[in-house]
């Protein structure tokens, strides 16, 4: 059974490819390689690529942080919206009910912030 490799992780996948890279260097054959570690063949040959790359060599294969998504207001704008709804009551904004339902801040052309209320 061929394994996920998502599933796993992130040190094992490290150590699995260095442990693949080490094997295949002594002249054992990717697709045994593979087999052996529960992957696709095709692991083993994109693992290996990225050893022999330029320059990079084993590094290439060190896991990393994945950064995630990038954010979407600079922190001055996100303390602004906090200093909107941190400790204030809907109805000072003019909102005839008493629940947040979602706040979400608007940029407008000119690059200036303004509470809108969007209902979920």
């Amino acid at each position: 059974m061929e394994r996920d490799g998502r599933s796993l992780a992130h040190n094992t996948l490290e150590e699995m490819r260095l442990l693949a890279v080490q094997r295949m260097a002594e002249g054992e054959h990717p697709d045994d390689v593979a087999a052996s570690s529960g992957m696709h063949r095709s692991w083993a040959y994109k693992i290996r690529s990225q050893a022999r790359g330029r320059g990079r060599g084993v590094r290439a294969l060190r896991s990393t942080k994945g950064t995630g998504r990038p954010r979407s207001r600079t922190s001055t704008q996100e303390r602004r919206v906090l200093r909107w709804i941190n400790g204030k009551n809907p109805m000072q904004y003019g909102f005839d009910f008493a629940l947040w339902t979602g706040v979400v801040a608007k940029i407008d052309g000119a690059g200036g912030l303004s509470p809108a209320i969007v209902n979920s």
